[in-house]
């Protein structure tokens, strides 16, 4: 089937492109090349977006960060599921924290941490260990208990005197005051080997292990019935 164009009167296929009109080769590739053109832009100005992002993350140094799964109690031991490593980027705020969750496994927190907190060395204290020749005792003690956490080192002192511990014993047994005089140091340095228990009644006292010699332990088991026996930390501890 064929149409007469009505403004030449040439013939002209049906159906050609452009309504019946043929395209020349020339502009037909003008076109070709234009469109190339804007792909081609459009593929180098994302690639370009790419590569700056990239750039712009290489030059980021990360670091790997040890850091809290969860709030941690002071006095706390660190178990394997409270802690995690998770890369950051270096900077002196990070730098001097823990990198290797493994180091801090079994640790004992000294200040309480909060969840995504990292975890510095200031902050952590090895689980106490009992020195060769000590003993490890349950000492009741009357003072505040709150402050003491594994690992400090404390005096032990009694309300009692330094008379021989069965005599003090004894005349607290039969009320006699003048029994007490002054104060006595038990030990001079006792390691606090776990948390301390509150006693239930609310107050500030409670029991506390501590590690320390076997006659200051004899001392302390002597004492401890006859009268209050209060912990001191020591600043070297």
């Amino acid at each position: 089937m064929a149409w007469f164009s009505m403004s030449s009167g040439r013939r002209r296929p049906a159906g050609s492109p452009d309504g019946g009109r043929q395209v020349p080769d020339g502009l037909r590739r003008r076109r070709m090349r234009a469109g190339l053109t804007r792909a081609a832009a459009a593929a180098c100005a994302g690639l370009a977006v790419f590569l700056t992002l990239q750039c712009v993350l290489g030059t980021v140094e990360t670091m790997p960060v040890v850091v809290a799964t969860r709030a941690l109690e002071r006095g706390a031991t660190i178990a394997a599921g409270d802690v995690a490593v998770a890369r950051t980027p270096r900077s002196p705020a990070v730098e001097g924290a823990a990198h290797d969750d493994a180091a801090v496994v079994g640790m004992v927190a000294q200040t309480a941490v909060e969840r995504g907190q990292p975890l510095y060395p200031t902050a952590i204290r090895a689980s106490p260990v009992p020195p060769d020749g000590h003993t490890v005792l349950e000492v009741r003690v009357a003072s505040d208990i709150a402050a003491l956490t594994p690992g400090d080192h404390v005096s032990l002192a009694s309300a009692m005197g330094c008379a021989d511990a069965a005599s003090a014993s004894e005349a607290h047994a039969q009320g006699d005051a003048q029994g007490a005089a002054e104060p006595c140091v038990l030990t001079d340095r006792a390691l606090v080997m776990a948390r301390p228990s509150k006693d239930e009644d609310g107050g500030v006292g409670g029991m506390v292990s501590l590690a320390m010699p076997p006659g200051a332990a004899l001392a302390v088991m002597a004492t401890q019935e006859a009268g209050a026996i209060v912990a001191v930390t020591r600043s070297d501890g």
